[in-house]
């Protein structure tokens, strides 16, 4: 979007994109991170209805892997290391709701530490 926006000539933004005019040259930081948390909170959600939760038998048993399962399942990860420092579990306890939900906020708290800079610097380099 920023290479559609800011870097083609005008004249390829009216022909091809014309709802380009329609934006302006504003961008809302905290408009920007609301639809972001938003659709992030949405995906999330889903994921976890369709694969964790409806894929339950299937990844216990082994036969299906998903990041979660696979970065939770490490026992020398940082997800690992950091759930058992809190308290949460030990390597041995296996994948329990505290570390999914665990997992979902640190990959939470990544989505925000990676949309910030995006969101403050869009006015920089219009």
């Amino acid at each position: 979007m920023f290479t559609i926006r800011w870097l083609l000539p005008v004249e390829i933004q009216q022909q091809r994109y014309p709802a380009i005019k329609e934006i302006g040259s504003t961008l809302p930081v905290r408009t920007s991170i609301f639809y972001s948390v938003i659709f992030y909170l949405i995906w999330q959600t889903l994921y976890y209805i369709f694969i964790v939760y409806g894929r339950r038998e299937k990844i216990q048993s082994g036969s299906r892997a998903t990041s979660y399962t696979w970065l939770l399942s490490d026992k020398k990860g940082f997800v690992s290391h950091l759930i058992e420092k809190l308290g949460l579990g030990g390597p041995d306890v296996g994948i329990s709701i505290y570390k999914i939900l665990f997992f979902f906020f640190l990959q939470f708290a990544y989505m925000l530490l990676s949309i910030l800079p995006v969101s403050l610097l869009y006015y920089r380099y219009k």
